[in-house]
């Protein structure tokens, strides 16, 4: 088990990077320069690929596109800038709570891409399985399992869906990924996901629900509490910001309720110390 901190998470982040040079058999400038790049390339070609927004375009553009890669890439080159770095170290963090309650821990990562917090996941001490679309990102990322030999299960997933294993995991992360279904398929996604999750499981879920025009493959259009209805649903409770839980008890009801409350009150502090402030400035003035 390695004792992780954000020094060497970023060194393991930024090996993903000198990992793709390798297995494009392109050189590191190049590679940061089509980083650099790459977004708006990506951008263009998802226009180009998906017209119509049909499952056979979208499919596509995730299989066979050229510089989606490059998008991906991005918080991998320069972690600090994006925060990939706490963000994994707070989910490495959590699955080692896991593991000291439970005995075990046993993670799906949901939407994995390069397959990075997999390889770290497996270093706390997880069995971890690995989902995503087929194509290039997947095949890049079982072609790193092999490099850095860690033991970690292939699952591909589908557009409209995907098929898991009753009552598996103790864990489903998922981080930037909700965001890019189709919201039609939502239900069968949370559904399985669900029913994937042992009693008591969490799911740890870092997304955004903002739709921007430099940002055309998030296209499930939904806001935060349109997605904790379909989640409740399912019986997974939201209990913070980031995590769910399955359960159906009142104890968890009650801590989503608190949690509920607390958000509430937050907003409601923010807002009337903005308003002091701006009466302050207007009276000083």
């Amino acid at each position: 088990m390695t004792n992780f901190d954000s020094e060497l998470v970023c060194k393991h982040l930024k090996q993903v990077v000198l990992d793709y040079c390798e297995y494009s058999g392109i050189n590191y400038a190049e590679v940061a320069n089509l980083v650099d790049k790459g977004p708006e390339l990506a951008r263009d070609e998802w226009r180009r690929i998906v017209k119509t927004g049909s499952d056979e375009e979208v499919l596509d553009f995730y299989a066979h596109s050229k510089y989606y890669i490059y998008e991906v890439l991005q918080p991998y080159l320069e972690p600090e800038k994006y925060n990939k770095d706490i963000n994994y170290l707070k989910i490495l963090r959590f699955a080692e709570s896991i593991l000291k309650k439970r005995g075990r821990c046993r993670v799906l990562d949901f939407g994995a891409g390069v397959g990075e917090l997999c390889i770290l996941l497996t270093k706390v001490g997880c069995d971890v399985t690995y989902s995503d679309l087929p194509g290039m990102m997947s095949e890049f990322a079982g072609w790193r399992f092999h490099k850095h030999s860690v033991r970690i299960k292939q699952l591909l997933s589908r557009i409209d869906g995907v098929k898991l294993p009753a009552c598996e995991y103790d864990l489903i992360v998922s981080d930037a990924v909700i965001e890019h279904l189709n919201r039609k398929y939502l239900g069968n996604f949370v559904q399985a996901l669900a029913y994937a999750l042992t009693n008591r499981g969490y799911m740890y879920l870092l997304w955004d629900p903002t739709y921007r025009e430099d940002y055309p493959y998030h296209i499930l259009g939904m806001k935060t509490r349109e997605l904790d209805k379909v989640m409740r649903k399912y019986s997974l409770i939201r209990i913070s910001d980031y995590l769910y839980v399955k359960s159906t008890n009142v104890d968890v009801l009650l801590r989503h309720f608190l949690w509920y409350f607390k958000t509430l009150y937050m907003k409601f502090h923010n807002f009337a110390r903005l308003n002091r402030t701006s009466a302050f400035k207007e009276n000083y003035n």
